[in-house]
């Protein structure tokens, strides 16, 4: 087997077996990446800490055919105040949930990482309701998600401030 190391975000940490992790991250390299960290559940475990979600750690894996091995983890970052209270922790949890879907595995995309990196940063810290809207709307645009808001989707005339339809997904035909 092929090892690397690289450091990511945990965007999801699940329990597989008994006293293994499967766990979804997210790395400025790679992009969104599957792995499975063996034993990490165990309390004695040192990867434990590590592989917990909203952690930014440093691993290093086996590339496996269908997906990667923990060998090592270390925690690099870590955002206490997450746990501590829970819409934090919801914010948080839909954050990487939204990186989850809208990154495909295996494609880098330096922004995203950096952008979730930010967030989970600041949102203990900020004023959450201005910060998760724009971090939607910059995630969206990111990824190429981001609605046309300035121009009619069906036609592709310039508007200027008109109704938005929600059934047409576009603003002057309602």
């Amino acid at each position: 087997m092929k090892s690397y190391r690289i450091r990511g975000i945990v965007l999801r940490s699940r329990v597989m077996r008994e006293a293994d992790r499967l766990l979804m991250l997210f790395t400025y390299e790679r992009g969104k990446i599957k792995a499975v960290a063996y034993g990490a559940a165990k309390p004695q475990s040192k990867k434990r800490g590590a592989v917990q979600p909203f952690t930014v750690a440093s691993l290093l894996l086996d590339a496996g055919q269908e997906m990667d091995v923990v060998r090592q983890a270390e925690e690099v970052a870590v955002f206490p105040g997450l746990h501590a209270d829970l819409a934090l922790l919801s914010y948080a949890a839909s954050a990487c949930e939204l990186v989850e879907l809208l990154c495909p595995e295996g494609q880098p995309n330096h922004g995203v990482y950096d952008l979730l990196l930010l967030y989970l940063r600041l949102l203990p810290a900020k004023e959450r309701r201005p910060l998760v809207l724009a971090f939607t709307a910059k995630l969206l645009a990111l990824t190429g998600f981001r609605p046309l808001l300035d121009a009619c989707a069906h036609c592709g005339k310039l508007l200027s401030a008109g109704p938005f339809s929600l059934k047409l997904g576009e603003i002057g035909r309602a």
